[in-house]
Order: C-alpha cells, then sequence, then structure tokens
C-alpha cells in the first residue's frame, strides 16, 4: 500500500469477493499450510507450517504492509477462498476479479503495483457435470408440480439458463406474437446495509450470455399460465400485494422478487425431500446440454443455446458426453490398420 493512506478495514471487490484486512487471527489458515502442495506455491518446498511459523509469516507480512484475506461469499457468509471446498476454478476467477481491481487501485494511486501478479494461481480443474436422464427430470417436475419453484426448474431445465437468468426474466422478454424469449437481465443476491437482497441488472456474464431463442411451447402454456396467477394474486391481496416487480415473471404469491439464495436452498430441500438424485439448481443446466447432445444436436448449437462465450467453453464441459462423436471415431479406426486381402496375397 502506499504510505500514508491507510485502507478501510473491508474492500468490496463484487458482490460475492472482498478483501479482509488482518485483525491478529489466523489460526484458521492453519489448515492451509498444512498441506503440501499449497506450501510448495509459498516456499518452494514442502515442509508443513506451525501455528508459531504460521503466526511469523503474517507478523512479518503485516508489519511490511496492510495485509488482506481473500473472502467469497457463500450461503450468505464470507469465507476465506479455498475454505470449504473452494474448488481451483473458483480461485481462477477470483484471481482474474482480483487483478483487474488491483490494476484500477494502481490507476488510482492507491497502489504503486498490483501484488496479485506475483500470485500462481492453481491448475484449472477438470470438470464433470452432474445431470439427469429424461425418466429422472419427470421424476424430478413432478416434485415439483405446484411448487413455488415450478416455473423457474422447468425454465432452467428447458433453456439451460442460470439461476440469476432464471430469476431476471422479465415480462417484456417474452414476445408471445413472434414466440421468442430474450435473456437481457439478471437478478442476483448482494448485501446492502447489513441485509441480503435480491438486485437485478442488465449487466450478464459475458456478451454471448445476451441472446434471444425460440418459444418452445411448454413453457408458453406455463408462462400464460403464470400471467392470470399473478394478476389473480393482485385481485386477492389489493394493497398488500408487492408492486415493486410487476415486470418480473419469477416472483412470489405477495407480487416479492424470488431470492436467489431461497432457489438454492428450496430445490435442495424437495430434491432431499422427495429422495431424488442429489443434483443442484445449476445441474438443470448441465442437463439441458446433456439432452440436447443426445439428441444429436451439435456442439456449436449448444453453446449458442447456453449463452457461453466461446467453444472450448462447452467442449471442455460436455465433450465426454457427445458419445456419438466416439462412435464416428471407432467406426473411422475400425478397420484402419487391417492389410486387405490382395495385399496378404500378393505378400
Amino acid at each position: 500500500m502506499i504510505q500514508g493512506i491507510e485502507q478501510p478495514a473491508i474492500i468490496q471487490i463484487d458482490n460475492a469477493l472482498r478483501l479482509r484486512k488482518y485483525d491478529g487471527v489466523h489460526d484458521f489458515a492453519l489448515e492451509w499450510y498444512l498441506d503440501e502442495e499449497t506450501v510448495y506455491l509459498v516456499d518452494g518446498k514442502r515442509d508443513p507450517y506451525t501455528i508459531e511459523r504460521l503466526g511469523g509469516m503474517y507478523r512479518y507480512l503485516n508489519n511490511a504492509g496492510e495485509l488482506y484475506f481473500i473472502e467469497v461469499l457463500e450461503n450468505r457468509t464470507y469465507k476465506p477462498i479455498f475454505s470449504d471446498g473452494c474448488k481451483a476454478n473458483t480461485v481462477i476467477h477470483y484471481h482474474a476479479l482480483l487483478s483487474k481491481a488491483f490494476k484500477t487501485a494502481m490507476k488510482k494511486k492507491i497502489l504503486r503495483e498490483n501484488p496479485i501478479e506475483e500470485v500462481d494461481h492453481p491448475k484449472k480443474n477438470v470438470y464433470h457435470a452432474t445431470f439427469y436422464t429424461v425418466d429422472e427430470m419427470l421424476t424430478l417436475m413432478e416434485a415439483f408440480c405446484e411448487d413455488p419453484l415450478d416455473l423457474p426448474v422447468q425454465i432452467a431445465a428447458y433453456y439451460g439458463l442460470r439461476r440469476s437468468e432464471v430469476l431476471g426474466l422479465k415480462w417484456d422478454a417474452i414476445d408471445f406474437t413472434r414466440k421468442t424469449i430474450s435473456i437481457r437481465h439478471k437478478v442476483i443476491e448482494a448485501e446492502i446495509n447489513g441485509k441480503f437482497v435480491p438486485v437485478g441488472e442488465d449487466v450478464l456474464k459475458t456478451k454471448s450470455s445476451f441472446r434471444t431463442l425460440p418459444l418452445i411451447p411448454e413453457i408458453e402454456v406455463l408462462l400464460l399460465k403464470e400471467k392470470e396467477k399473478q394478476e389473480m394474486y393482485r385481485r386477492l391481496f389489493k394493497k398488500s400485494y408487492c408492486r415493486d416487480y410487476l415486470d418480473y415473471i419469477c416472483v412470489d404469491q405477495t407480487g416479492k422478487l424470488l431470492q436467489p439464495n431461497y432457489v438454492t436452498e428450496h430445490f435442495a430441500w424437495v430434491i432431499e425431500k422427495y429422495d431424488l438424485k442429489k443434483i443442484r439448481f445449476h445441474d438443470l443446466r448441465h442437463t439441458c446440454a446433456s439432452l440436447l447432445l443426445s439428441k444429436g444436436i451439435s456442439m456449436k448449437q449448444i453453446q449458442i443455446w447456453l449463452g457461453h462465450s466461446t467453444f472450448s467453453t462447452t467442449a471442455d464441459i460436455y465433450a465426454h458426453l457427445d458419445y456419438s462423436a466416439q462412435e464416428e471415431s471407432a467406426s473411422a479406426m475400425t478397420g484402419m490398420f487391417a492389410r486387405s486381402d490382395a495385399a496378404e496375397a500378393s505378400a
């Protein structure tokens, strides 16, 4: 940090990432430094730390400049990166965010250099998505019938939308005449004045996330029913009905936006209640992709459908599911090294 400029105790990077100033407490970090791979990244050696050695390191760093822990928001609680299963891919994502934040700090003369440039991030994980079969999806949809998440689950399953994209759908994104649905808005959860509230944004994950897709007949029927239902609740609750979110599709009976955290927790609760195979709400997106692949839809088309920024993103996640491509490869290799009858006769 630049001398003479004291930084705040909390520096918020985005809605789910912050820096928390070191307060002398570091016992929780000992677990990291008992891991040989982590120690190797720090010291180039594989000697696990003791609590005394760890304390000495943090005191030294804190005396050299203002020291911060990197924390991510999980289930409405901020936790240090790499704690409780924070995976390498997540760390890589936040590494990029921090690098961008520190570059901004340098431009504003808060920092002289970007410390994150000296930090090696872990190797990217090979990710294998969890997904349902058609039969499992039919059972899941039966479980959510008449449930508050019935419509969000159906939309996520048919379109492979992210949770934020499902909750961000507005009525003006549905063109019942041209039969299209446009993804151009999202709803996330943010901490405001100590409370977690849903917040709408017109900024999606990437430019490719903005997309207009055909309105699937099954979803059109559900949307029309939802429109009638919301009109009924407005008449029923009268002045008690919340009118702040009249343009949103995914609201509760009183007109309030569905909380992102509620979607995650309630989805998991229903899965457990009906003893279904454990998946996350986000895995409906993976299920959509896997079922499209099974129907012979090309990887490029799936990339556009899901709103991935690059073809490689789609291929990295789903290529192992494309069994038809493997069959084509096997067919091409069949007999590749077998001698022909004519060649054998002349030998």
